[in-house]
């Protein structure tokens, strides 16, 4: 079994427009956790993920054209915190080919006006064929459902996502 772990810290700088600042991202702290088995029959892959998200510095343009310009700095939390949760299976069924299920899953909390919070659960599925020399078809198919803001918006989706790698 191989275990990783993953931190990471993102801090930002200010967007700005005619050379004034307006917008400044919260700093972003994630934390990812994974675990790998692997055997002759099958592969298994489970993480997770935890996103703390620190709040964003919007610069009020009001009196941006008096010549006594002192712009007024409001922080707030404009994206909630994030959870995330993961889950595959390989299952080698012949030499160079393999079938993988998959499931995963997105908490997004509210932000400070109690607003844009989301649940998305997605599963799927898929093909891989690989050669002796390490070249490989993927093809994965995924199907999400989920809501946000409190469920007043009813979230559906499918994702299909293919990859060709080629080594001579």
């Amino acid at each position: 079994m191989l275990l990783r772990s993953d931190v990471t810290y993102t801090t930002y700088k200010y967007d700005q427009s005619d050379s004034d600042d307006i917008f400044r991202e919260g700093n972003r702290l994630a934390i990812k956790e994974s675990a790998i088995v692997k055997n002759p029959a099958f592969a298994l892959v489970v993480s997770g993920r935890y996103i703390s998200r620190a709040k964003s510095e919007i610069v009020s343009q009001n009196s941006r054209n008096s010549s006594f310009y002192d712009p007024e700095i409001e922080k707030k939390k404009i994206r909630g915190n994030q959870i995330d949760a993961n889950a595959l299976i390989s299952l080698f069924v012949a030499k160079g080919v393999s079938i993988k299920f998959l499931g995963e899953s997105t908490i997004i909390g509210k932000n400070d006006d109690k607003k844009n919070s989301a649940s998305v659960f997605g599963f799927g599925g898929g093909l891989t064929v690989s050669s002796s020399k390490g070249s490989s078809f993927d093809l994965t198919g995924r199907y999400y459902i989920g809501s946000s803001n409190d469920g007043d918006t009813n979230l559906k989706g499918f994702s299909a996502t293919s990859s060709i790698r080629i080594i001579f």
